[in-house]
């Protein structure tokens, strides 16, 4: 996760009412997302995405409304499983904090009025940051060094490196005796047969 990312998400958990951030920092909250996934049929890692998708709605970061739609496509499941998942997901997490969860709804819906009177060009485009995250660019080659002294001096300095251990002699071979060779009238291998 990038440090953008991670601010984002700092800046929406300082905002949040207090009842949805015990909800967030409850231990079990893990355990109840992973237990109805498993009701579900899910397999682990639609269960981490599905874990993803709960925070983002409690941290304001999606619509409520959205969530079925969302872990439909992201989870790659049908939507009636979705819509089966969300009843279960508001049954356990989203019920007791429902008013705080629609007020937040509402506060998403002026900031996204907002950002897209201003300018739409900001606006953090969902898929785009998956695709780059998916198809990531390659980075560009190292650029040429401008300062042909410097240049010179890091390729002499390695070539003398290169020239020097070359140059050195390796390991030392002694050339160790050779005890001569028995001959053996029995094989030393094999137990005699009396």
């Amino acid at each position: 996760m990038d440090k953008e990312t991670q601010e984002i998400i700092k800046e929406r958990y300082a905002m949040l009412p207090e009842d949805i951030k015990k909800v967030i920092s409850d231990a079990d909250l893990p355990t109840k997302i992973e237990n109805i996934a498993n009701k579900n049929g899910l397999h682990i890692d639609q269960s981490g995405g599905l874990v993803t998708e709960v925070y983002l709605v409690m941290l304001g970061m999606e619509k409520s409304e959205n969530f079925a739609k969302n872990v439909s496509k992201n989870l790659g499941i049908s939507l009636n499983l979705a819509i089966a998942i969300e009843g279960g997901i508001n049954k356990e997490i989203f019920l007791p904090i429902r008013e705080s969860l629609m007020e937040m709804s509402k506060a998403q819906d002026i900031i996204e009025e907002k950002a897209n009177s201003e300018d739409t060009t900001t606006s953090v485009d969902r898929e785009q940051i998956l695709n780059d995250i998916e198809n990531p660019k390659p980075t560009p080659a190292r650029a040429a060094i401008t300062d042909p002294e410097r240049e010179l001096t890091e390729r002499a300095a390695t070539d003398d490196f290169i020239a020097e251990k070359l140059s050195a002699p390796s390991v030392p071979v002694t050339e160790t005796p050779v005890a001569p060779e028995k001959k053996y009238t029995v094989d030393p291998y094999r137990e005699p047969m009396n």
